[in-house]
């Protein structure tokens, strides 16, 4: 298991730290609850998580609070609560 830990931090770095970044999210049903797939694509890496949040708080969970590359999206206003470059 730890070695999957080690894999999915540092893919989270990859992410950060990457000069293109698409993210997105999806609704996804688990036996009768919604909860959200969020997916951050580079051409390399892709993360994803799962979350019962669809706000502002995962996009900087994930991202931090600047993200120093671009960042598409689908405008979803969530993406709105971090700087980019």
């Amino acid at each position: 298991m730890q070695v999957i830990l080690k894999v999915v931090l540092a893919i989270g770095q990859n992410i950060r730290h990457s000069a293109v970044l698409h993210a997105d999210e999806t609704g996804w049903r688990i036996n009768g609850v919604t909860v959200w797939l969020w997916a951050f694509a580079t051409r390399h890496y892709c993360y994803y998580l799962i979350d019962p949040r669809r706000g502002a708080a995962v996009v900087q969970q994930v991202l931090g609070t600047l993200f120093a590359g671009i960042l598409i999206t689908d405008f979803w206003g969530a993406y709105n609560a971090i700087e980019t470059l």
